[in-house]
């Protein structure tokens, strides 16, 4: 009778530990999908706080666009010959306002007016040279766009990101084109900034879209998801260690968010907290 309630016994017992083990494994899978969307909002709120940056320079361009004091400017330069001494300095007050602003946006690192002819009057930091490709793509853009704001992301040629826009006449139903005015901003400068609010901060982010890298950790690239998928999260390796990798593509630019976080500092917690409930059993 002792031996059949001990037989009994274990096999309630084993059946009680195996009742609980299918219940641990459940819930640490709940856990484990928990973890995975909580850090795929980090990355979605990381995002929205780029594209609110992102949004800030958009309307400095139009700012300077519509200010009163740059068009009646260069209402007035109009007025005078082209390219005279009083034409130049007719257009002296927009440098000072441009520069202003500047000295606002730490990531704007200069603005240019333009007006497609002979004319340039550049503020701020010199970036380098922007080839010609380039530059007559952004002024083709913001012809298009007829006062609209127009962007070109960094990519390999020309690291800065530039945006601009026409400075259309406000006073009068044509909409006469006072020239173009372009700004020069570092998003590189900006991400690094922002990154320092990721809860992992030794993490891996890179940013970039179809044109390139925009922002990176390191020079070599990791493998990255296809451009074409928005969300989603794996486990993967690179250089022989583990990470969790999660991605977003962003509604606003379609630029791809990359963060890959080291596998042991985001699972660690989790991996002892199952080991002491498995030693509990």
């Amino acid at each position: 009778l002792f031996k059949k309630m001990v037989l009994i016994y274990l096999i309630v017992a084993g059946m009680s530990c195996a009742v609980s083990m299918i219940g641990l494994r459940a819930s640490f899978s709940i856990y484990d999908r928990k973890l995975y969307e909580k850090s795929l909002q980090e990355l979605e709120f990381f995002t929205q706080k780029v594209n609110d940056d992102l949004l800030t320079i958009e309307n400095l361009s139009y700012t300077l666009a519509m200010d009163e004091n740059v068009q009646e400017a260069l209402r007035a330069a109009q007025e005078t010959k082209y390219l005279s001494q009083e034409y130049y300095y007719t257009l002296m007050p927009i440098r000072k306002i441009f520069l202003d602003e500047v000295n606002i946006h730490s990531v704007v690192k200069n603005v240019i007016y333009l007006d497609r002819q002979n004319i340039r009057i550049s503020v701020g930091t010199d970036c380098g040279t922007v080839s010609e490709e380039i530059y007559q793509k952004l002024l083709s853009m913001c012809k298009e766009a007829r006062g609209a704001d127009v962007v070109l992301p960094p990519s390999n040629e020309f690291p800065y990101q530039l945006s601009g826009r026409d400075i259309l006449e406000t006073q009068n139903a044509r909409l006469t084109y006072l020239g173009t005015v372009i700004v020069t901003s570092d998003i590189s400068q900006m991400i690094e900034k922002k990154k320092k609010e990721l809860k992992y901060t030794d993490s891996l982010l890179y940013v970039y879209s179809e044109d390139g890298m925009i922002y990176g950790n390191e020079k070599t690239l990791p493998k990255l998801p296809q451009i074409e998928q928005k969300q989603g999260y794996e486990i993967v390796h690179y250089q022989n260690k583990k990470y969790f990798m999660s991605y977003l593509k962003a509604e606003k630019n379609s630029w791809m968010y990359v963060n890959y976080v080291p596998y042991h500092e985001i699972f660690g917690q989790m991996q002892i907290l199952q080991y002491g409930m498995l030693g509990g059993l």
